[in-house]
């Protein structure tokens, strides 16, 4: 607490006065710079793959700023603490609820836009393929300093993906459903077959 004060350019007793521990420290800052996303998904017309692309790029840029990413490697560091590890995970599990991302694909949903019956599953492979991606490649130097050309093609890249395995998964569902309502219908055919047959033989 002492450093944090003097490169806040305040006593330590000021800076108490703000945080009344280390761990509310890290509370606000983690839940204020860290988790709070304030780059909004985009509703301007146009089709899913279009809203997705545009959305994520922005997205994107928030997630890629210097300050957000030193930030992001101290709590990292420090999640060796027990009680620093136990903050991180309980302020994730409450934001994730709220992520754009997840709102976002909850409405398509809901307004028939889009086939999405795990929501948390789907934002959660969205996420990995690019916004998680390229932070990961930011943070351990594996693919470091892209440009924002290359950002945006590996989002477009990966919205393709994403939207072609569910179109996959919708078209296998639904050709199970036609193979399904086929057996059923063979087995009413034959039933009614045999009741028929019966009917005549009764009759004889």
């Amino acid at each position: 607490m002492d450093r944090v004060a003097k490169a806040a350019g305040m006593s330590k007793k000021t800076l108490y006065q703000w945080f009344d521990s280390k761990q509310s420290l890290y509370e606000n800052l983690i839940s204020d710079r860290l988790l709070t996303i304030k780059t909004p998904m985009d509703d301007a017309p146009g089709s899913i793959a279009e809203q997705l692309s545009r959305s994520l790029k922005a997205l994107s840029r928030e997630f890629m700023q210097t300050e957000r990413l030193c930030l992001l490697r101290t709590v990292i560091a420090e999640t060796r603490a027990p009680e620093i590890r136990q903050i991180v995970g309980q302020l994730f599990e409450m934001k994730c609820a709220s992520f754009p991302l997840r709102t976002w694909l909850v409405e398509q949903r809901a307004l028939n836009r889009i086939i999405c019956e795990d929501i948390d599953e789907k934002t959660d492979l969205l996420f990995g393929m690019t916004l998680g991606l390229m932070t990961l490649g930011e943070l351990t130097g594996g693919c470091a300093n892209r440009t924002e050309l290359e950002q945006d093609q590996l989002i477009d890249h990966a919205i393709s993906v994403f939207l072609y395995g569910i179109d996959q998964q919708v078209s296998a569902r639904n050709q199970i459903d036609t193979h399904a309502l086929a057996h059923e219908d063979e087995r009413n055919l034959t039933f009614a077959h045999r009741s028929h047959v019966t009917d005549i033989q009764e009759t004889v």
